[in-house]
């Protein structure tokens, strides 16, 4: 089988890099109509061949335990791992393919396909390593609700904001009588950062509504929690932060153009519900973008890769 990592940096509906997993042994790095089958195309950035944009990937050849017919993605990055969102516990046909839309910027990321045979898991199997650019403006940075991609809002990094991370050790020394050294009786490992100082900017009222809107609103409820993926400073490059006091502050008008400044103190948490996450594409996307349901069946050769066309993600507004 081959894997490919693409990095996508363009909002559709945030950057992400593309991972694909198709029944081929071999790539062709032609156009797209110069491949035999089984192989996957390499095509050009807009051409997009067996259901997703071949563009420049990463590729490796892999093989996947007998028998599998489940997997659970996994990315590394920064010292830490975890599962892909929205990518836990997927069947595996003939073809695989998601977006990790949570990916650090400017910062190398590895995959790992975990497999499963009814339920067992029967080992992992790295995929390959990729990095993902930012082309925004150097001092912004990407606010996300985790479990919705598209509410997002690009915002303006202030001076002072995140200077220190602080990580609490929980435990307590113990002094026994006649003992030079104290005993350090701990209750777990060193903890994720408290207290970070968030301190940014927006230019215009509906950008500050974005942001309201990454955590919910009367009509749209939220979880209180911001994905922050930035691409400097010291925070970690995926950052999940509970958002409990949120801080809006009207900073006048530049010109005419209107500045919110909004600040607050989070938490790092874990990603919460790994599992769940609306999906870039959806069949509402699909059916707009042909003309009946037969002109789009006969358009693919299988269900996998009609669900893994992500040219077509958002078609429907």
């Amino acid at each position: 089988m081959i894997a490919s990592l693409t990095a996508e940096p363009g909002f559709a509906p945030v950057p992400h890099i593309r991972i694909s997993i198709v029944d081929a042994d071999s790539i062709d790095g032609g156009g797209p109509g110069d491949t035999a089958s089984p192989s996957m195309d390499g095509g050009g950035p807009a051409d997009a061949s067996v259901g997703f944009d071949a563009g420049t990937p990463d590729t490796l050849s892999v093989a996947l335990p007998a028998g599998t017919d489940t997997v659970t993605l996994w990315w590394s990055s920064e010292g830490y791992s975890d599962t892909v969102p929205g990518a836990v516990m997927r069947p595996l046909t003939t073809a695989f393919g998601h977006l990790d839309v949570e990916a650090g910027f400017e910062v190398p990321t590895a995959y790992e396909v975990e497999c499963f045979a009814d339920g067992n898991s029967i080992g992992r199997v790295p995929i390959g390593e990729t990095t993902l650019p930012w082309v925004g403006e150097d001092d912004a940075c990407l606010l996300q609700q985790p479990l919705n991609p598209y509410l997002n809002a690009v915002v303006l990094n202030m001076s002072g904001s995140w200077p220190k991370l602080d990580r609490e050790a929980p435990g307590e020394l113990v002094r026994v009588q006649g003992s030079v050294f104290p005993t350090l009786v701990g209750s777990g490992p060193r903890q994720a950062a408290q207290d970070v100082a968030l301190q940014f900017t927006v230019a215009g009222r509906d950008m500050a509504a974005r942001v309201r809107a990454t955590l919910g609103t009367q009509n749209d409820p939220q979880l209180p929690v911001w994905l922050i993926r930035s691409h400097h400073g010291i925070l970690p490059r995926r950052f999940y932060g509970h958002v409990k006091t949120l801080t809006e502050t009207d900073g006048g008008y530049t010109g005419e153009e209107h500045w919110t400044e909004f600040s607050s103190n989070v938490t790092q948490i874990a990603r919460p519900a790994p599992g769940l996450q609306v999906s870039p594409l959806s069949y509402t996307d699909l059916d707009v973008s042909y003309a009946s349901y037969s002109e789009r069946d006969a358009a693919y050769s299988s269900y996998d890769e009609m669900d893994t066309d992500w040219a077509l993600a958002g078609a429907s507004g």
